[in-house]
Order: C-alpha cells, then sequence, then structure tokens
C-alpha cells in the first residue's frame, strides 16, 4: 500500500463511527530511513562511501518525490532517482566525516535523521 509519507493528516479518534474526543491531532507521517541501510550503486551494503559516489538509501518513502530533498550535512543531495523503497543520491562534495542525512519538504524534516560517513 502507498502511504503518502511526508505529509500532514488530521487524526480523530473514532469509535462506532462517532468522534470520542473533539480535538484533532494534526500528525506528519514521517517517511522511515532504514538504520544502516545504505548500499553503493551495484547494491553493495557500504558504511561509508567518497564524496561524488552514488549511494542509495533504503526506507519508506512514498512514490513520488514531489517538493522533498535529501539533505546530507545541510546541504541538498542530488537525487538520481526516488523510489517507494529507496532513494539513490549522489554525495555532496563535503569533507570526510560523519553527516546528518534526512528528508525536508519545503523546509521541514519529514523523515527520521540518520549519520552517514564520507570517507577521505
Amino acid at each position: 500500500h502507498d502511504f503518502p509519507f511526508g505529509n500532514r493528516f488530521d487524526i480523530q479518534i473514532m469509535e462506532n463511527g462517532h468522534p470520542v474526543s473533539n480535538k484533532k491531532q494534526n500528525v506528519l507521517l514521517y517517511m522511515d530511513i532504514t538504520q544502516h541501510e545504505f548500499t553503493d550503486a551495484n547494491g553493495s551494503p557500504i558504511d561509508y562511501a567518497q564524496a561524488g559516489d552514488t549511494i542509495r538509501m533504503s526506507g519508506l518513502f512514498g512514490t513520488n518525490q514531489g517538493s522533498c530533498v535529501v539533505k546530507f550535512g545541510g546541504v541538498n543531495a542530488q537525487i538520481v532517482s526516488w523510489a517507494y523503497s529507496g532513494i539513490l543520491f549522489v554525495l555532496p562534495n563535503l569533507a570526510p566525516g560523519s553527516y546528518p542525512v534526512f528528508v525536508e519538504k519545503n523546509g521541514t524534516r519529514v523523515s527520521v535523521q540518520v549519520n552517514f560517513t564520507i570517507a577521505p
């Protein structure tokens, strides 16, 4: 089933078709990045790569990229392809080190955050 990850929804508790609570919660359906699920372009699991390498991040992202971007160390990574269960992107030209990685939509983080290391 294709859930529209990265979008907000009003959620109200119902019982037998009647609202149990007057309060509606506006909930963001976060995209889930599978921890330690990075692979190289050939599908081999990796823990690090070099700037300029193309890598794949696994998770649940929804079918359409829309206005979403991959933030890597505070900069937008170049996205090669976007699929429901993985995003192929190019590592930005940053100094070696560990960087936060997440998906952002219209300036708001819409995924969990993981770290990935750029090797020297």
